[in-house]
């Protein structure tokens, strides 16, 4: 078997020679199988790989193989106000390349939004020119909501704590901690008896926490009796939520009845990027901030009901692609 090194010289020398896509491919795919392409990528010259031509002439069955290559390839930075750099910008092109193969396009795009990809933080200077090919990356919705852009309502419901702080963090008085525990244990009784002796309307940041903690139990209650609760959210942005946060079987009741009292949500709701509910199960992610199994899986049961209630699996998304390229079937 040849070794780590004998593959990188290789590699070095068909870069420096101008080699075919094919050719540069079967080092990658060599690279991949060995679990080295963290290393490799790290060399300087494997800069020359991020180029939408090869990528149009890379073969597919080394598409996993090229995505994990240049996830790992260091970043090469454009202007300070320019949050991408140059692989960033080589990913967002061949996304929306229709040259380049789906195979590779969807490698790219898990690689982005599913693999807990390393894209800067907004930290409150200017952003421009962001692709929108880029835009379901976790940091780069969190800059559409801190800043406002176009959609952003719908958009922060794709985030446990809507792209803010915590509100679970602020209960710090002797009422509130009680009423976090009552959260916890998704009791609407013991949250919301103490409020209505002391004759006060639900604070925004129980009902918050509510969502936050997956309370389903008590969001239920409060979206049917609550008013204050009914003005912190809309129908669309409950909807949006619970399918990128919650996204498991318990869900299906809470969906089923934001359907029933809202005849034609499920279907006829689309973000400004037109995302319908379906595509926010692809954004739940764990504590690593990888995509969960559930996300990843196509045709889970919450998913097959919100099919049944009018979503499409194969409406694609800006770059042209759908729910059922990007999930993947178990079995």
């Amino acid at each position: 078997m040849e070794s780590f090194q004998d593959i990188t010289a290789e590699l070095d020398r068909m870069l420096a020679a101008g080699a075919s896509a094919a050719e540069l491919a079967e080092a990658v795919g060599k690279l991949h199988r060995l679990g080295q392409s963290p290393l490799a990528a790290q060399r300087g010259n494997c800069a020359k790989l991020l180029d939408v031509e090869t990528a149009r002439k890379w073969p597919e069955d080394h598409a996993e193989a090229f995505a994990a290559f240049v996830m790992n390839m260091p970043c090469i930075p454009l202007p300070a106000s320019y949050p991408c750099g140059q692989k960033e910008l080589f990913i967002a092109e061949a996304l929306g390349d229709g040259g380049v193969s789906k195979e590779l396009r969807i490698h790219f795009w898990r690689t982005l939004v599913m693999e807990g990809y390393k894209f800067p933080c907004y930290t409150g200077r200017e952003w421009k020119e962001i692709p929108l090919a880029l835009y379901d990356i976790p940091n780069v919705r969190a800059w559409i909501c801190q800043t406002k852009q176009p959609g952003w309502e719908d958009v922060r419901c794709s985030d446990p704590v809507f792209f803010g702080t915590d509100p679970r963090n602020s209960f710090t008085k002797e009422p509130e901690k009680k009423a976090l525990e009552a959260i916890a244990k998704d009791s609407p009784s013991a949250l919301l008896m103490p409020l209505s002796i002391e004759g006060r309307e639900l604070p925004a940041k129980y009902a918050q926490a509510a969502m936050a903690s997956r309370a389903i139990k008590t969001a239920t209650y409060l979206y049917s009796n609550d008013k204050k609760f009914s003005r912190l959210f809309t129908a669309r942005q409950l909807l949006f939520y619970v399918c990128a946060n919650w996204n498991d079987d318990d869900t299906i009741p809470f969906v089923a009845m934001l359907e029933k009292d809202n005849p034609g949500l499920v279907k006829n709701t689309l973000d400004a990027f037109g995302h319908d509910a379906l595509w926010y199960t692809l954004y739940q992610r764990d504590r690593f901030n990888r995509a969960t199994l559930a996300a990843r899986r196509a045709l889970d049961p919450l998913d097959r009901a919100l099919i049944e209630f009018g979503c499409d699996p194969e409406r694609p998304n800006s770059v042209g692609l759908s729910y059922n390229d990007l999930t993947v079937s178990e079995g």
